[in-house]
């Protein structure tokens, strides 16, 4: 597991009851008659668990796994967390590998994306994380004062205190998109190659018409950001959920549990997508196991942007039809 990316994918493919085992911290077992200020001091150990419950942690990029020690050297029968992050090994093991578990594997290994996007507007700037299944806000900035009373923060001041927020979170490995509505973008970008030439020395820039995470989303749907790099999962999971809005208002989509297995059923389905947290649940192995026996194409969406909190709003589950539905 060398990338953050890795992180969320593992989160899809363990499931209760899978043993995990994984290098971690534990404080010495005491006695019960000693008073609770005496606590052990922590050794490393490798610990297997039977995983119980679990929580991946998407802003502090780590993996936390909670469930009975089943095999180590203490306290065998008591409940620890396994904490795993970008770079430790781990072993899982699993009553039974279904194909869905092959499909995360797939897309684990296929190469991990990042990038920097930022809305530009005079009186404020948002920072957000572009990875291969998603986007998170990172920061937001406001102008002091607004600019609107004496005393406010000039636009140059602004901008460099801007520049200040990207170069901590910005690599230069990494591409960056300097987004916004008009020309604040520019004068932000100028303000950059005046200070620090280095950090804009490869970007794209892009015109929206909605300030913050909404510009943003906006250029991520249009394919702005996406058409001069790698198609990336994102983009495709964006496209597909852009197909069922339409199709929905043309009837030519259904969403829910029973109406989109009434649709596979009766041979109407063409594409189901369903949200990928729900792909070990008993619904969503159901549905994958429907599929499979109709030979009909699923689409796993994360809900770590727009699209995939749509398709939440929607049931979780929808499909594009063949034909209008009646």
């Amino acid at each position: 597991m060398q990338h953050p990316d890795d992180l969320y994918y593992l989160n899809l493919i363990i499931e209760n009851e899978d043993m995990l085992t994984a290098f971690t911290e534990r404080r010495e077992s005491k006695q019960a008659d000693k008073i609770r200020t005496e606590r052990g001091v922590k050794k490393k150990m490798n610990l297997t668990i039977s995983v119980e419950d679990k929580e991946y942690q998407n802003f502090d990029q780590r993996l936390r796994c909670h469930g009975k020690i089943i095999e180590g050297a203490q306290d065998v029968g008591n409940y620890h967390s396994l904490i795993l992050k970008a770079g430790d090994d781990f072993v899982l093991g699993k009553k039974m590998w279904m194909p869905h578990h092959e499909r995360m594997f797939s897309k684990a290994k296929k190469a991990s994306f990042r990038a920097i996007a930022i809305n530009v507007e005079t009186d404020a700037i948002v920072f957000a994380e572009l990875r291969t299944f998603g986007l998170r806000e990172l920061k937001t900035i406001n102008r002091a004062g607004g600019g609107k009373r004496k005393g406010g923060e000039t636009q140059k001041s602004f901008f460099e205190r801007g520049l200040e927020q990207l170069k901590e979170i910005y690599n230069s490995r990494e591409m960056l998109i300097i987004l916004g509505p008009g020309f604040p973008k520019e004068d932000f970008i100028r303000t950059c190659k005046e200070k620090d030439p280095d950090i804009v020395d490869k970007y794209q820039t892009e015109t929206v018409g909605q300030g913050g995470m909404n510009g943003i989303n906006e250029a991520l749907k249009s394919g702005k950001i996406t058409n001069k790099m790698e198609t990336i999962e994102l983009e495709k999971e964006l496209t597909i959920m852009e197909e069922l809005k339409t199709s929905i208002y043309k009837d030519f989509a259904t969403y829910g549990w029973a109406e989109v297995k009434e649709k596979i059923e009766n041979g109407a389905a063409e594409k189901v997508i369903m949200l990928d947290t729900e792909i070990h649940r008993k619904k969503g192995i159901e549905m994958l196991a429907l599929c499979e026996r109709n030979r009909i194409e699923i689409i796993e969406i994360s809900n770590h942007h727009e699209g995939g909190q749509m398709l939440e709003g929607l049931g979780k589950v929808a499909c594009l039809l063949r034909y209008k539905a009646g």
